[in-house]
Formats: structure tokens, C-alpha cells, sequence
């Protein structure tokens, strides 16, 4: 992992894990695996808000992100 991209990881992960709100999910940790880093939250059973979306096209979409 080149030093810019770890700066950027780190940032990532301190602004994260200082965050508090009903919906944004905890970070738990995160894991890197050859060059490629994961940031670890809780399980959630619909996946991805993009997956979410995907799979529920009438979504109303300003109704999620709200």
C-alpha cells in the first residue's frame, strides 16, 4: 500500500470510528490483505445501501439517504 493511499485509510478510519449516529453503522475494525484494505462494520442483512437500491428499484431513494 503506497504511503498516500495509507494516509487516506487512516483518515478514513479515525473520522469512522469517532461517528455516533442511529444510522451510521460502528466500525469495528478493518483487515488488509495483500494490497487491499477492508473497513469491518456490523452485518447487515439487506447488504449495501447499493444493493439494497438495486434490489428494491422503488425505493424511494431520498427516503433512505434521509
Amino acid at each position: 500500500m503506497i504511503d498516500a493511499s495509507r494516509q487516506l485509510l487512516v483518515k478514513e478510519i479515525r473520522i469512522w470510528s469517532r461517528l455516533a449516529h442511529k444510522n451510521i453503522l460502528p466500525f469495528l475494525g478493518f483487515i488488509i490483505e495483500g494490497e487491499y484494505p477492508s473497513l469491518i462494520s456490523e452485518w447487515m442483512e439487506n447488504g449495501t445501501a447499493l444493493n439494497y437500491v438495486r434490489e428494491n428499484p422503488d425505493t424511494d431513494i431520498l427516503e433512505l439517504v434521509s
